[in-house]
């Protein structure tokens, strides 16, 4: 959400009308120097372009180490909210050297309103396997932070994903163009 500007406390590290900027100043300002903290945010704010964006980026980045980014597929805190989010992991008083990312792609329900279990599709399972040693998969990576840096301090998990190395065969273009003709001559013939 927005709010007003003259209800803004002037206290706040960074100036803004969006509640989730807002909101993770005061979590960055509330915990002490070397506490931790957990908090889950719109995947917008750790992408956003506007100043305010990035100056709370440079923030967190800056007065925390960030652990993790853990990101959650769109509709997993359904029926609340259908937003694509992320969970931070920080600690407060030293800077970020590198982030480690994690993409859960399931959380063992559907991504709809009814959020019915499928326990055989979950990731997380995996993702608490990997996090003391923050190990690298296909659903984790980790960025420097000045890769981080790089892309103007955009958290999204996705931005640091390792390209696929695995090749995919292919039929020649010719081949291809020529199967759709002839799927076009049928359905003409019908």
């Amino acid at each position: 959400g927005s709010m007003n500007k003259e209800r803004i406390r002037d206290n706040l590290p960074v100036r803004a009308t969006k509640t989730e900027i807002l909101f993770l100043g005061l979590m960055i300002e509330s915990v002490k120097d070397g506490g931790t903290c957990g908090v889950i945010v719109p995947e917008g704010l750790l992408s956003g372009t506007t100043s305010s964006h990035m100056e709370i980026r440079r923030l967190l980045l800056e007065k925390c180490d960030l652990k993790a980014v853990v990101s959650f597929p769109a509709n997993a805190f359904k029926p609340y909210s259908g937003v694509k989010t992320s969970a931070l992991i920080f600690t407060r008083g030293k800077a970020t050297k590198k982030v480690w990312f994690y993409e859960v792609v399931a959380d063992g329900f559907s991504l709809d309103d009814k959020r019915q279990p499928i326990p055989d599709e979950n990731d997380i399972p995996d993702m608490l396997v990997k996090w003391p040693k923050r190990e690298m998969s296909r659903h984790s990576w980790s960025a420097s932070i000045e890769q981080i840096r790089n892309t103007e301090l955009r958290l999204t998990a996705g931005r640091y994903k390792p390209m696929s190395t695995e090749t995919v065969d292919h039929d020649a273009p010719a081949i291809i163009l020529n199967d759709v003709l002839t799927l076009e001559q049928e359905i003409a013939r019908r």
